[in-house]
């Protein structure tokens, strides 16, 4: 007989879309799935979460270090961070890509944060991961 052992099969990369908006802004008239093409797993709320000093505010953006590690002391954040990276993680493996939504009052600061954490965390143990910041440019 003939022997064939196909090569084993590679689990696929884990898929994820993070974005983040201000709460003041959600589109209430179209789920964000619609806009994504992605099944939104949850919305997370870090607007409660410790505000960044005001000097933080005005030159700085989520994008910055100095605001995500200002951002990150507050342990409130920290929790909500943790439980969104465990939901991901468990969501994700069952193969189809998924999004995950985090609003504060501006869309500027903590979401910005706290998505840009979650995203280098997770590129750096090989997810595809997307980002879109939908209220960054607005102002402060």
């Amino acid at each position: 007989m003939y022997g064939f052992n196909p090569p084993p099969r590679r689990r696929p990369r884990p898929r994820l879309l993070l974005f983040t908006y201000a709460s003041a802004h959600t589109p209430h008239h179209t789920p964000f799935s619609a806009h994504f093409r992605v099944p939104v797993l949850s919305l997370l709320d870090v607007s409660r979460c410790r505000v960044p000093p005001r000097d933080i505010c005005a030159t700085m953006t989520g994008l910055d270090a100095e605001c995500r590690r200002y951002v990150f002391q507050c342990p409130r954040i920290r929790q909500i961070y943790e439980a969104g990276r465990r939901m991901v993680e468990d969501a994700v493996w069952h193969g189809a890509p998924v999004a995950l939504g985090v609003s504060c009052g501006s869309g500027t600061h903590r979401s910005v944060s706290f998505v840009e954490r979650m995203a280098r965390e997770l590129r750096g143990r090989g997810w595809e991961v997307g980002v879109v910041h939908l209220d960054i440019g607005r102002g402060r």
